[in-house]
């Protein structure tokens, strides 16, 4: 019987020699063959168990339990090739359960094993269609498993795969209009919720590529905003004003990356700062705002900035005659920046 194959008898070893007997083992071969060799369930059944068992003196319902486990797995797993669960093949199933004495706790495993299978063929393809569907409920049903159970096997193999995907989605820090919309089609595909904490990250991820590849995002931010205006950026910082000519003087190494403004290598030391206060910094298509908790809000009209420029360990704001400032933002540095010089510069 499909898709067995025969097994070899096991030699007798020396004291099986001496003593004129087989190895235990020879009864589940004997058995195995049998269900092997046949062309249809009807050729063998629990009487040949029970006869091959006493022909050798052992109890094939209790001995080798793992190998008649995997015999029925493996037979299971054939049937399921397909995608599906004729009448014939659960009948067959049925009759190959009581024939190796197998007993509904001691296939409950392997019906788990082959829906979590299963699980994972239907979503490969990204869809759960109606026939996929059916299927589930069909097996679930066949092999008498509990509701609860499978409905935990689908989300955790379905959450799993979309995960999966959003992680290598944003193993760039990215992420596209398109890419976005294919982890949403993905989720309605396969009946799955994106997670709500890695709404966020997706978000983020979104910001930064629009931000670095598409138009100026437009965001929400805390600030009064004048008719026409639109934030681009917002987030936590810490800033000083910023004495560049003791910066140059420190770092007099690097004269020719600062001529050239090749400067993100290069960190600001504490002596070139004195700190102003922490807050809040905003970034509009007219203004940048600091507002912080102990000084006045800083609000400079892009007509009062020169430009931007990244350091190592963060922003240096250049302002028309006066001094400048450098910002050092809770995360990255370098969206703060982005954002800044394309608002200044659109």
């Amino acid at each position: 019987m499909d898709p067995f194959e025969l097994l070899d008898y096991e030699a007798p070893g020396f004291l099986d020699r001496m003593t004129g007997a087989e190895p235990e083992r020879n009864a589940y071969v004997e058995l195995h063959n049998l269900i092997a060799a046949a062309e249809h369930p009807r050729e063998f059944g629990p009487e040949s168990r029970e006869r091959i068992g006493r022909a050798h003196g052992v109890d094939l319902t209790r001995a080798f339990a793992d190998e008649r486990r995997a015999l029925y797995a493996r037979y299971l797993t054939h049937c399921l090739a397909d995608g599906a669960l004729t009448a014939e093949e659960r009948d067959r199933l049925a009759h190959l359960a009581r024939t190796l004495a197998l007993e509904a706790k001691d296939l409950d495993g392997v019906h788990r094993k082959a829906y979590g299978a299963t699980v994972s063929d239907v979503l490969t393809d990204d869809c759960l269609s109606v026939e996929e569907r059916l299927l589930l409920f069909t097996m679930q049903h066949t092999l008498g498993l509990d509701a609860d159970h499978v409905g935990a096997v689908f989300d955790e193999a379905a959450r799993t795969k979309l995960l999966r995907r959003i992680a290598h989605a944003l193993c760039d820090g990215e992420l596209s209009a398109d890419e976005a919309a294919e982890l949403e089609a993905l989720a309605t595909g396969i009946g799955v919720a994106i997670p709500g904490d890695v709404r966020p990250l997706m978000d983020r991820a979104t910001y930064r590529w629009q931000l670095r590849h598409g138009d100026l995002p437009a965001v929400e931010l805390p600030l009064r905003m004048q008719t026409g205006e639109i934030g681009h950026y917002g987030g936590g910082a810490t800033w000083f004003d910023l004495n560049y000519s003791r910066l140059r003087v420190s770092r007099s190494s690097f004269r020719k990356d600062f001529h050239a403004h090749r400067v993100a290598h290069i960190s600001v030391p504490k002596e070139a700062l004195r700190r102003l206060d922490t807050g809040s910094v905003y970034v509009t298509n007219r203004r940048l705002v600091l507002a912080g908790g102990r000084l006045k809000p800083i609000e400079l009209k892009h007509s009062a900035l020169l430009g931007a420029e990244c350091y190592q360990n963060g922003v240096r704001v250049m302002k028309k005659g006066a001094r400048s400032l450098f910002v050092q933002v809770q995360g990255e540095a370098d969206l703060f920046h982005l954002a800044l010089s394309r608002a200044l510069n659109p």
